[in-house]
């Protein structure tokens, strides 16, 4: 007969088997592998529109969404990558296929914008002028992050102090700043130049061009998340950020309201003014444009 207790240790085993992380490797360490000639299956699990906009040569699409879903034959070796912008749990997806008999499945560290981010290195972005985005993510996805995130706050400088010394019965502050308290991934900045003193990006680029060596890292850098007022212009700071060396950089969806109304939209207008959040008091001015 089945012995019971052995039974419930198998069962512990491939509990502890399935949360496991997956193995990662390095945007450098795996264009040395490719270069080496290794044969490395790379899936790139963005959707079809971000990967025909660019991706890493030789990768095949398959989207986040439906990659457990298909009956993909062993993979050896593969490396899983998104975008690096914390929008997709790739180590869990990459821990569940290692569950099938003959996968190795490993994550891009950083993904596809550490790739983006090393010198010379290759992709299928097409040259030439072509219409440039900004990168969102949602309130409940950056609520569920574990992975270090700075939130950048945009708003312009009358809101950050009305919102600083406003007051109610249930909490006192800045909800921006009260929700990078609530856990230890999050981190607050008030402004860029205090992003670029916290937070050098992955590299600097000297007077004359010349890119200066910085140390390799297994760890990506944080993720940048912008919170403007609701409707401000973040395509000028994207550009910037990202001219500076800084590759993982997205914008919240719903700016600042997002943060106060907790990702329920519709809620807490008041006196018709949107971008103002749940506020106690109706505000007597409308918000004024965000610099970026």
């Amino acid at each position: 007969m089945f012995n019971p207790s052995f039974q419930r240790v198998l069962l512990v085993a491939a509990y502890i088997l399935t949360c496991l992380p997956a193995p990662a490797i390095t945007a450098d360490a795996l264009a040395k592998a490719l270069g080496r000639g290794e044969p490395i299956k790379l899936l790139d699990l963005r959707p079809q529109l971000r990967f025909e906009a660019g991706s890493i040569p030789g990768a095949m699409n398959i989207p986040a969404s439906v990659i457990l879903e298909k009956q993909l034959p062993p993979l050896a070796h593969a490396v899983l990558f998104d975008d690096g912008l914390g929008t997709i749990d790739v180590g869990t997806i990459a821990a569940t296929l290692n569950q099938r008999p003959g996968w190795k499945a490993e994550v891009l560290v950083g993904g596809y914008a550490a790739w983006h981010a090393l010198q010379n290195a290759p992709d299928t972005a097409a040259s030439g002028l072509h219409l440039e985005r900004t990168q969102q993510i949602g309130y409940d996805n950056l609520n569920q992050l574990t992975e270090p995130v700075v939130l950048l706050d945009m708003r312009p400088a009358p809101t950050k102090v009305a919102a600083s010394v406003q007051t109610t019965a249930a909490s006192a502050g800045d909800p921006l700043r009260d929700f990078c308290g609530k856990k230890g991934n999050r981190s607050y900045c008030a402004s860029l130049p205090e992003l670029r003193k916290r937070h050098q990006p992955p590299h600097q680029q000297t007077a004359n061009g010349a890119t200066l060596p910085t140390v390799k890292s297994a760890a990506p850098s944080p993720l940048i998340v912008l919170v403007h007022a609701v409707n401000a212009d973040t395509l000028e700071t994207c550009r910037r950020l990202r001219a500076e060396g800084y590759t993982r950089v997205v914008v919240l969806t719903g700016g600042d309201e997002a943060i106060q109304l907790e990702g329920r939209r519709g809620k807490g207008r008041v006196a018709g003014v949107v971008g103002q959040g749940d506020l106690s008091t109706p505000p007597t001015h409308q918000l004024p444009a965000a610099q970026p």
